[in-house]
């Protein structure tokens, strides 16, 4: 999603794709939509494989990788970052029922 100088979402996006590659220098602090289905993100190192699979619900991401640090946090989001100024954001009825689902594995390689 592009961000303004505020870093709140603009409303409009660019496609984006992050190359498998080495978190080394790099670091993230990104806010996603228009997400795969369904949304997977993914982290491998140290012999081993975490993912974070969205099942329903979550149609929007956060990723953040602070500079100078070997940690990153994949964030599942029910709205965009700022939903109170989004015509994208669900709202849910008095009384009615929002479900989201997400699943954090980890696998050996």
């Amino acid at each position: 999603m592009e961000l303004d100088e505020r870093s709140l979402p603009t409303g409009r996006s660019k496609p984006v794709r992050i190359p498998p590659a080495p978190l080394g220098e790099r670091s993230f602090d990104d806010a996603f939509d228009g997400l795969a289905v369904p949304p997977e993100f993914a982290v491998s190192g140290g012999g081993c494989r975490l993912h974070v699979l969205f099942l329903e619900g979550y149609r929007f991401a956060q990723v953040y990788a602070p500079p100078d640090s070997h940690c990153i946090s994949f964030e599942p989001m029910t709205a965009p970052v700022n939903p109170f100024e989004s015509d994208r954001t669900r709202l849910v009825e008095p009384g009615a029922r929002y479900r989201a689902r997400f699943e954090i594995g980890v696998r050996k390689h």
